[in-house]
């Protein structure tokens, strides 16, 4: 991220973060390089949800468990 000045926590058009992307597809191993880039855990979607609301609300209880 580093070389190209980008945000990790840059947001869609509907107000999702890379690590609200990689939680709504359960992609484990992308969650956790997000977060170890410090991806915020705690910003909120243009529908005002968190990232580990997201989770809960699929049924994704080890993304959530990651994301807490």
């Amino acid at each position: 991220m580093d070389k190209y000045n980008a945000s990790i926590d840059f947001k869609t058009t509907n107000g999702e973060t890379a690590l609200i992307g990689a939680i709504k597809k359960n992609k484990i191993e992308l969650i956790r390089f997000l977060l170890s880039r410090n991806a915020n855990a705690d910003e909120i979607s243009g529908c005002g949800l968190k990232p580990i609301e997201y989770a809960i609300l699929a049924g994704f209880y080890e993304a959530a468990l990651i994301v807490y």
